[in-house]
């Protein structure tokens, strides 16, 4: 049989003995081959890409752990700015009362004493910069100088209490603590009368709460005035010493008598609501050389 134009003739034997002839076209082994080399460089082209792509979402992978890690981190400083902030906040009150109570220059802010920036800019800086690594270190930094410096601060008030030893000025004798209590429903200050309705001098605070309860002495003293007072109703006086003394106004109960020396704690009468009162509550003043101040001033705790 003859043998197509442009064909192969492929014979194959058998175990027994028998051969098979085959004609195949001439392209078919090149074509073959052809497909082979495709798939093998297919196969290389994915599999060098499927590689590529692990990498990917290995990086990916570690750059979101890196990412809790830092949002940690983040929130870490929020907290420590926060409590930085609140100590600060009441370093700065104690040092004015303290300075209130020693009589010096008030005007100085502790606060003023921090360098840096201020709380809101470290916040923004994290915020805006949560991944840089570089810049976490920074925030670091800056949160090391502040604890650095509210720890100098705090020896600042350390030194103000050497101060009030070192003139013999006792904080026992210094009004320092509430002496009932209780809400402030009217502040030291002008305000309107309740009774006139016309803008009037307030010279203490007035601290409510129910008819009955406790006023306690908010430092060591004398009492000098323990009975009814015209506006005042029921009121006691006491002299701490130093020009200062403080009066206690519109009682229910008198648990004191004049020449009575008592100490800070020492439960002194009843909140009520005698004299020119509109409510039950306690009237409280602080006075230094007779002059009324504001209570809150010397109220530490």
């Amino acid at each position: 049989m003859k043998r197509p134009k442009n064909s192969l003739n492929v014979m194959i034997f058998s175990s027994a003995g028998k051969s098979y002839n085959f004609n195949i076209p001439a392209f078919l082994p090149k074509l073959i081959a052809v497909l082979v080399i495709l798939l093998l460089c297919s196969s290389v082209f994915f599999g060098y890409n499927f590689l590529k792509l692990n990498k990917k979402i290995s990086t990916v992978t570690k750059l979101q752990k890196e990412n809790d890690f830092l949002k940690k981190k983040i929130s870490s400083f929020d907290s420590r700015i926060a409590t930085l902030k609140e100590k600060i906040q009441h370093i700065d009150s104690l040092g004015t009362k303290l300075r209130v109570m020693a009589r010096l220059d008030t005007t100085k802010s502790i606060d003023e004493g921090i360098g840096g920036p201020s709380f809101d800019e470290i916040k923004n800086f994290v915020s805006e910069n949560s991944l840089q690594d570089e810049n976490i270190k920074k925030v670091h930094y800056i949160l090391d100088k502040l604890t650095f410096e509210l720890k100098q601060e705090e020896k600042n008030i350390t030194e103000l209490f050497k101060y009030f030893k070192a003139k013999d000025i006792k904080l026992s004798s210094t009004p320092s603590i509430w002496p009932a209590n209780g809400w402030i429903s009217s502040p030291f200050g002008v305000r309107r009368d309740p009774f006139t309705g016309r803008r009037r001098f307030h010279e203490g605070i007035d601290i409510t709460n129910r008819i009955g309860a406790p006023v306690i002495a908010p430092a060591d003293g004398i009492v000098t005035f323990a009975k009814r007072n015209g506006g005042y109703g029921k009121v006691i006086y006491i002299s701490h010493g130093f020009g200062i003394s403080t009066r206690y106004g519109h009682l229910n109960k008198i648990y004191v008598k004049v020449g009575q020396h008592v100490q800070r704690g020492d439960l002194i009468g009843l909140i009520g609501n005698t004299g020119r009162s509109t409510g039950p509550h306690l009237h409280y003043e602080v006075r230094i050389n007779n002059k009324p101040v504001n209570p809150i001033n010397f109220i530490l705790n």
